[in-house]
């Protein structure tokens, strides 16, 4: 009998990947029936980094308390959106059948550039910046395809959701120690070398996660089917 699950993204999401990647799920016979959580959710640009966490957050809870009510939820969750999983997870253990974290970003990232995140979150807030690069974004992105392939109602949510979600985490970081009698129900994919999980946040997550994997594909792995094949195999391996 399959299980219900829940997929939550990275940033930013490109639909068209994931969708391909829970149709390649279905397709290699794992036992979840897996809605995805579109992060393309559109909020008033005046609300801050603080208030902006807390609507995502209040969207993926309404979606997860929806498909709780049936039977408990495996969580899948990419990058960015491990941080809202784990957020569900602390607030809803007993709705929760485990979590899987791939590359998990939670606050602890070694961008440099990310230091100089205010600047676009300032103006994004005061002036139509996000609306202005959303609706260029052919001439600004002529050679990423999967950017000229989505609306531009979609790169706006997508850009104002890693804004805001950058400038969150150069300030906070997920207190993993709120989790860690919830260890036996987290399930941690990690691989070396990734800058939006680094050393710091690996060291962190091994103590809280039950199991844990490292392997050898990308933090993107969702752009190449290659890659999403490979992590397909990887939670076969999870019980």
């Amino acid at each position: 009998m399959k299980k219900n699950g829940m997929l939550i993204p990275a940033n930013p999401a490109i639909s068209s990947y994931y969708h391909k990647w829970i149709e390649e799920i279905e397709t290699a016979g794992l036992p979840l029936n897996i809605t995805y959580a579109s992060s393309y959710v559109l909020f008033d640009k005046k609300l801050n980094y603080i208030q902006y966490d807390q609507a995502l957050r209040d969207y993926y809870k309404k979606i997860f308390l929806e498909l709780s009510k049936e039977s408990k939820i495996t969580l899948i969750a990419h990058s960015a959106g491990s941080y809202f999983a784990l957020r569900l997870l602390e607030q809803f253990p007993e709705k929760v059948e485990k979590v899987i974290i791939m590359f998990p970003y939670i606050g602890y990232s070694k961008y440099s550039l990310l230091n100089f995140v205010y600047i676009p979150y300032v103006i994004d807030r005061f002036f139509p910046l996000v609306e202005f690069i959303s609706k260029y974004k052919n001439i600004l992105f002529r050679y990423e395809k999967q950017i000229q392939n989505i609306s531009s109602e979609q790169l706006k949510a997508n850009l104002r959701f890693g804004v805001r979600q950058c400038t969150y985490f150069i300030d906070k970081k997920f207190p993993v120690e709120t989790i860690a009698c919830l260890k036996d129900k987290i399930n941690f994919i990690y691989t070396e070398g990734d800058k939006w999980c680094p050393p710091k946040a690996i060291e962190l997550l091994k103590d809280v996660s039950g199991q844990c994997r490292k392997v050898e594909l990308p933090h993107d792995f969702i752009l190449n089917e290659s890659d999403r094949l490979k992590m397909i195999e990887v939670l076969k391996t999870i019980d």
